[in-house]
Parts: structure tokens; C-alpha cells; sequence
């Protein structure tokens, strides 16, 4: 997390992949990988990871919220309100406003 802050992409990124590689069980790594791949511009891995973390975490708020986000960008609107809707429902409060700015029907 800190190479990250410190714009150290890519080292980062290889940080994570041996943290994944150490423990393949923690959502939060692949929700956290996924949005390091997002700045890296490494889309369909990005979206990979956002569907590992959910698949081991099927309430993370973090992860619903990443693929969310993600999802607005790339203009996917129903499957993006549909994620951010998730995410308010499992305690993400940021998730709120993005509904409400994407005028997605809660």
C-alpha cells in the first residue's frame, strides 16, 4: 500500500502478486490488486480480480464498490448501479453518492 501512495506502480503491484501468492484467501488483496491494475490500465485483470474477491467475500462492500466505479467508466451504467448498490447495502457510504450522482433507481 505504501509503494502505491508513493506512485511505485509497479512495485506495488509486484508486491501484491506475492502477497496474493501467500495467501489466496483474502478478498481484500485482490480488491486492492484490482485497483492498482485500474491505475496501471490493466482492465480485464483488474476485472478478474474484483470477481476473486467477491467470490471469496460475497458481502465485501470494497470490492462491490472498486467493480462499481470501475464499471461507471467504463460506461457499463446498469452493472454499476447495480455493484454501488451492493456496496451501500453491505456499508459502503461513499456508494451512496455515486448512485445518486449516476441517478441509479436504489
Amino acid at each position: 500500500m505504501a509503494l502505491t501512495k508513493a506512485g511505485s506502480s509497479k512495485e506495488a503491484l509486484a508486491d501484491y502478486n506475492k502477497a496474493v501468492a501467500l495467501n489466496s484467501k483474502k478478498a481484500d488483496l485482490f480488491t486492492r490488486r484490482s485497483e492498482l491494475k485500474i491505475k496501471l490500465k490493466t482492465y480485464a485483470d483488474a476485472e478478474k480480480d474484483f470477481a476473486r474477491a467477491l467470490s471469496l467475500d460475497c458481502r465485501s462492500a470494497a470490492a462491490y464498490f472498486g467493480r462499481g466505479y470501475f464499471r461507471m467508466a467504463l460506461k457499463q451504467m446498469a452493472q454499476a448501479c447495480a455493484d454501488l448498490t451492493k456496496a451501500q447495502q453491505f456499508g459502503n457510504r461513499d456508494a451512496a453518492d455515486l448512485l445518486k450522482y449516476n441517478k441509479c433507481s436504489n
